[in-house]
């Protein structure tokens, strides 16, 4: 893979509007008590993972176009317990043309 597509992009731009959105429907109260319950993980791991090879793509292309490093990506799809801030979910679901809270309740059932 060339260094230059593992080398830090231009951060996607976020606007403040799907950022709040995408709040909205985290901050409901019954998600809270379900992702904040002692037993409750994520599996983000697999489903970046396939989320990335179903649309046929590699990590720099993730990494180029979401502005995360390759090695970032790389971590989030292989280290267990690894999850992205809100703001990195947000990037990697627009992305993967997804809402924050749909990656996140596929992490839920992984």
């Amino acid at each position: 893979m060339p260094e230059s597509i593992c080398q830090e992009k231009e951060p996607v731009s976020l606007s403040l509007d799907n950022l709040m959105d995408e709040l909205k429907d985290l901050m409901n109260p019954a998600k809270l008590q379900e992702l904040t319950s002692p037993t409750h993980t994520l599996d983000f791991r697999s489903v970046l993972k396939n989320l990335r090879e179903n649309k046929g793509h590699d990590i720099g292309k993730v990494a180029e176009s979401t502005g995360l490093s390759c090695t970032y990506v790389c971590a989030l799809e292989r280290i267990e317990g690894k999850e992205p801030s809100l703001s990195e979910l947000h990037k990697l679901a627009q992305f993967y043309q997804l809402k924050a809270s749909e990656i996140m309740e596929m992490a839920e059932m992984a």
